[in-house]
């Protein structure tokens, strides 16, 4: 009792490392799976804002509050929902994903 070997220091520092690795990759999977709606939201408000005769197109918020009330209308129906809800997220990721591509491409040039 009370003895520090190198067993239980080891199972330590790899039992902090698995806890910090989970918890990183649970925050960016999080961050990336809301983003990807919000960016959805935005893109759907911006489309809907845009075909109206109002100026909502000219403002940030309006056009993301239209586009989200849509999508939460359209991932809460049921049994459809889910399939509704995994290819909005499929659709942000992939814009996000040419967004970050564009950046870099540019960057570099």
């Amino acid at each position: 009792f009370g003895v520090l070997t190198v067993g239980k220091l080891s199972a330590t520092a790899i039992l902090i490392g698995l806890f910090l690795a989970f918890a990183i990759f649970l925050v960016a999977y999080l961050m990336a799976v809301w983003g990807a709606k919000i960016v959805v939201s935005v893109w759907l408000g911006r489309l809907i804002a845009q075909r109206s005769s109002t100026t909502l197109d000219q403002s940030r918020i309006w056009p993301f509050l239209i586009g989200m009330v849509i999508v939460v209308a359209l991932t809460s129906i049921p049994y459809l929902g889910g399939l509704i809800s995994f290819v909005i997220t499929l659709l942000g990721l992939g814009a996000l994903g040419l967004w970050l591509w564009r950046a870099y491409k540019s960057a570099s040039a």
